[in-house]
């Protein structure tokens, strides 16, 4: 409209206004020009030429091939050459507006299509995943009330530990449906803190000591490591996910192996797994929301498909990245990078 504008001054020195139909409201603007009424106006917008006589301006109709896109009113009546130039720059104005609605519309058709996709494997997701925990905990409740005096001592509290680890579990699978819901809708606010590498994995490897219990765990932490500025909850959150994929597909006996280091221009962080491996082609996919690799015949899916889609997010959060390497010795090698900061010392 600005180029349409631009013609429109160059080519008449008379007042004019664009109006447009929002809501069987007719908008003009600029608002301030006198126009005529709205009889007139739904007159001219249908193409009917019924109150032309009383217009003591001119209007031009930038039209579809079946409706009207906007009218263009100009105060008084012009000349034939001047009303000749506004009929070839509204034909070609509507035009052009009329691809930008098209577009518009692809892409409100394209988001329906998506956030319905979205939904139904949301509700995938939930039916699946969150239900298998809840089995395991109803399971495990009912067999202590109703058999509490049969069971031993070890029963019982094997019993509870199903409880525990399955509610933990559970828990984990809400966390990440809320983070995805607050990612999707923009409304993280970052709570930035100057944080030791340290804590932050200490913490996800507590958070997470049932699942990697039977794995050999190592730790690699670079000496003298800088403090870093970042949300120390979030990215804990993110390694929480990586290492549990890497429990999830690295099988009991094998080796999780977490490295962090300070390089010139970022702190890396590696965390390797024994499990099978991921495919050049599924690399990137693994990051997409409910997407999971499948191994072996069975195509047995590792989770829910949100974990790393959601630690690539909080990642990118803190301007940092997260992509997929191969382990030379067999399995993955989840890289993440974060940005190095100066540390500040006293008011900046």
């Amino acid at each position: 409209m600005s180029r349409l504008k631009h013609a429109l001054v160059q080519t008449t020195s008379t007042p004019f206004c664009f109006i447009n139909r929002h809501q069987q409201q007719f908008i003009c603007t600029p608002s301030t020009l006198s126009v005529p009424d709205d009889a007139i106006l739904e007159s001219i917008w249908r193409h009917e030429n019924t109150y032309l006589q009383q217009v003591k301006g001119q209007f031009f109709s930038l039209r579809s091939a079946d409706k009207t896109l906007a009218l263009i009113y100009v105060t008084k009546q012009l000349s034939e050459s001047q009303s000749a130039a506004l009929h070839t720059f509204s034909n070609l104005a509507a035009l052009a507006l009329e691809r930008t609605l098209l577009a518009e519309d692809l892409e409100k058709t394209r988001l329906i299509s998506e956030t319905e996709q979205l939904r139904s494997a949301l509700l995938s997701s939930v039916s699946h995943d969150l239900r298998t925990p809840l089995s395991s905990i109803i399971g495990s409740a009912s067999s202590l009330l109703e058999y509490h005096e049969k069971l031993s001592q070890q029963d019982q509290r094997q019993l509870l530990t199903t409880i525990l680890d399955e509610s933990q579990r559970l828990d984990r699978h809400i966390q990440n449906l809320l983070d995805m819901t607050r990612f999707g809708q923009g409304k993280v606010t970052l709570k930035r803190d100057w944080v030791d590498i340290k804590d932050i994995t200490a913490g996800a490897l507590y958070r997470l000591r049932d699942e990697l219990d039977k794995r050999h765990i190592e730790i690699d932490i670079q000496d003298n490591m800088p403090i870093i500025w970042v949300h120390g909850l979030l990215i804990e959150q993110a390694l929480v996910n990586i290492l549990d994929n890497a429990a999830r597909v690295t099988p009991i006996g094998g080796q999780i192996h977490l490295a962090a280091r300070l390089t010139t221009s970022c702190i890396e962080i590696d965390i390797s797994d024994n499990g099978p491996g991921i495919a050049d082609q599924e690399k990137e996919k693994i990051f997409d929301m409910f997407y999971s690799v499948a191994h072996g015949d069975s195509q047995t899916k590792t989770g829910t498909g949100l974990g790393l889609a959601i630690s690539k997010g909080m990642i990118a959060a803190h301007g940092g990245n997260i992509n997929v390497l191969d382990n030379p010795s067999g399995g993955t090698i989840m890289h993440v990078t974060l940005p190095k900061h100066p540390v500040v010392y006293g008011p900046e």
